[in-house]
C-alpha cells in the first residue's frame, strides 16, 4: 500500500508509525479528512498458548511508544 501511494495510485490509511517515516522525508503527505477524526485501535496478539519472544516484545514496544508519542 505504501509502494501504490508512493507511485502516486492513490490513497491509502496507515498506522502513524508506518506513515511517519515518508512524512518525515517528505515522500507522502498527510491528507486531512475534513469533519473526521482518524483512530486506530490495535491488538497485539499471538497463537493462544504461545510465548512472546524478545523480537516480537520489541514490536510491541515500538507500537506502545508510537502510541504514547501520538498521545501528547
Amino acid at each position: 500500500m505504501i509502494n501504490a501511494a508512493k507511485a502516486g495510485l492513490g490513497l491509502t490509511i496507515l498506522p502513524s508509525p508506518f506513515a511517519q517515516p515518508y512524512l518525515t522525508a517528505g515522500t507522502l503527505q498527510r491528507y486531512e479528512l475534513p469533519g473526521q477524526e482518524m483512530r486506530t485501535v490495535n491488538y497485539a496478539i499471538t497463537l493462544k498458548g504461545s510465548a512472546v519472544n524478545a523480537v516480537q516484545q520489541a514490536l510491541v514496544d515500538c507500537f506502545k511508544k508510537a502510541q504514547w508519542h501520538e498521545s501528547l
